[in-house]
């Protein structure tokens, strides 16, 4: 994954007229990743990630917080 210093870098670059190649090599990431980066950020004109697909979760819980609210000695506790 790309951090965002590096898309922000790809994008100068190539806005300032260097090959895809050459981008890539001068930041030392893959060509592929490069390409895509930059076709993506042509079509959105944005470095953010897309959206992603699928379904939205319906929980959001953290587990350490499940398990202190209902944690086998707090529920002792509350039987004695």
């Amino acid at each position: 994954m790309l951090s965002d210093q590096q898309k922000y870098r790809i994008v100068y670059l190539s806005e300032m007229g260097n090959s895809i190649r050459k981008t890539a090599k001068y930041l030392n990431i893959p060509c592929s990743t490069t390409r895509d980066f930059i076709s993506k950020y042509k079509e959105t004109k944005s470095i953010s990630r897309r959206k992603e697909s699928g379904l939205p979760k319906l929980l959001n819980l953290n587990i350490k917080e499940i398990y202190n609210t209902i944690s086998p000695s707090k529920l002792i506790d509350k039987l004695h």
